[in-house]
């Protein structure tokens, strides 16, 4: 399958001996992954669905339950950002934020306010609970003036 996506996605003719080293090599380095996938598609079968980080249920059936792991990742950093979208719209009700894209947030500021904002952005982005992660969420960010 992923020799598909790779032939299909970025135009590369990659032999499968090659992908399938790949794969392996990337669950010798990550040995847990491959039990906690295990895991996630066995609590979605016995349940119909998997849980987030924050409670909120995804329903999976049947077929669907080997998705359970990615919709715990995926769909758990998805809350991570409806969170954090929350927050500043409550805290900072006058910034105009424009879209979010996956793992991003955008706004428009004006440049004189930028430096002065992004801090208080950051601040509160990284104030997500994090307790039952054991890590702190890192917030990077970057600015594009219009005249550039």
């Amino acid at each position: 399958q992923l020799q598909n996506i790779l032939d299909r996605d970025a135009n590369l003719d990659i032999p499968l001996s090659t992908v399938k080293d790949w794969h392996s090599s990337w669950h010798e380095a990550y040995p847990g992954i491959k039990e906690l996938n295990a895991r996630a598609e066995t609590q979605a079968t016995k349940r119909g669905y998997v849980r987030m980080w924050n409670g909120r249920r995804r329903h999976l059936e049947g077929r669907d339950c080997f998705k359970a792991f990615n919709s715990i990742i995926q769909g758990g950093i998805g809350q991570v950002l409806v969170y954090t979208i929350n927050e500043i719209a409550q805290q900072y009700p006058e910034l105009q934020m424009v879209c979010s894209v996956h793992d991003s947030i955008q706004f428009y500021l004006r440049e004189d306010e930028v430096l002065d904002w992004i801090p208080k952005i950051v601040k509160l982005m990284e104030k997500i609970p994090t307790e039952q992660f054991g890590i702190p969420f890192i917030v990077d960010w970057k600015y594009w003036s219009n005249n550039a």
